[in-house]
């Protein structure tokens, strides 16, 4: 996984198995490598994650490993997309609309700009470095969870 915050945290209980953060989407590459299983969920921001998909995809060619990359814009997107809180389609179907590039970097950072400023005063505040308790409910994961490719959705 390329998240250690928020994200992962999520993921972690997600997916009840053995669960953990590369630290950085430069560090996805040597985490993969090392780690000893044969079927690898591989979890990345996909708006961060660009320019290091290559090397890992390389890597995974040649290996024996079964992996799935996933790769949403944005965990901050999967949430907006789950439907945990009210959004406009306009915000997830015409991002490039919204998300100007004299404020934002990226489009990470919009959905994580919007879902911070739509959550401030709910019991859903969004904050990137820790998963607040009301993300953790059965309920709630159950709307993240639906955001997965169902392929690699757990059971």
């Amino acid at each position: 996984l390329h998240h250690s915050n928020a994200g992962y945290q999520c993921f972690a209980q997600i997916y009840a198995c053995t669960c953990e953060a590369a630290g950085g989407k430069s560090k996805v590459y040597e985490k993969v490598r090392n780690i000893n299983e044969d079927r690898i969920i591989i979890v990345v921001d996909g708006a961060a994650f660009g320019p290091e998909i290559g090397k890992v995809m390389g890597y995974l060619k040649q290996s024996d490993k079964k992996c799935v990359l996933f790769a949403p814009e944005s965990f901050e997107y999967l949430i907006l997309e789950a439907g945990i809180i009210s959004v406009p389609e306009k915000v997830l179907q015409e991002t490039y609309l919204l998300a100007d590039s004299c404020k934002y970097l990226s489009w990470e950072e919009f959905f994580t700009s919007y879902l911070i400023d739509s959550t401030a005063d709910t019991i859903y505040r969004y904050s990137k470095s820790s998963l607040g308790g009301a993300y953790c409910t059965p309920g709630t994961l159950k709307r993240i969870v639906n955001t997965i490719p169902e392929q690699i959705r757990p059971e």
